[in-house]
């Protein structure tokens, strides 16, 4: 959301006319501490601004978030759930946090720093944040998808079916309906 400009959305709103096109952010969180921690590189104002300027443009918004980023818990994903909900997003694509081979986070796991959701956590944590999230908002996707080649934790990650089962029946189990708790 940083490297974002008018010239560049006037630029890639040409396009629609002829295609399917549609701006994608990173905000990974609501909470600039997290933001900071992971080494984002920007703040959540920059997203805001980001979102704010794209919105004078015919074009869709999407945004990704990541569920069991180190040191969140429930409140940061319903209040990002919430952030996301206040701005014109039309999409969004909900990640795991999952630690890949060679990377920072395989270290911080290695050295205890770091414990992975489990899949009813992951599952749990889903279903809060789309209970949170305005129903109108298009969910594109509900998981990550590791490389089996590159994945460190954790192992349930791999079967993305099992996976989408868990957040639909934790779903259903808690009578959850997209939006059923957004303010």
């Amino acid at each position: 959301p940083d490297c974002i400009d008018a010239e560049k959305l006037k630029l890639i709103e040409s396009y629609t006319p002829d295609r399917l096109v549609w701006m994608e952010y990173g905000l990974q969180s609501g909470n600039d501490a997290t933001l900071l921690r992971v080494n984002r590189g920007h703040d959540v104002k920059a997203f805001i601004d980001a979102v704010t300027l794209t919105s004078h443009f015919n074009l869709r918004q999407c945004t990704h978030i990541i569920i069991g980023l180190p040191g969140e818990g429930v409140d940061d994903y319903i209040a990002t759930a919430l952030l996301v909900s206040s701005l014109p997003i039309t999409d969004i694509k909900i990640h795991l946090l999952y630690a890949a081979r060679g990377t920072p986070l395989e270290e911080m796991l290695h050295r205890g720093e770091y414990t992975p959701l489990t899949l009813e956590e992951y599952a749990g944590a889903v279903a809060l944040f789309i209970a949170h999230l305005r129903d109108d908002i298009v969910i594109q996707r509900i998981t990550g998808d590791p490389h089996r080649d590159e994945l460190i934790a954790p192992d349930w990650a791999l079967d993305k079916s099992r996976v989408r089962s868990a957040i639909h029946e934790e779903l259903a189990r808690s009578g959850i309906t997209q939006g059923c708790m957004a303010r």
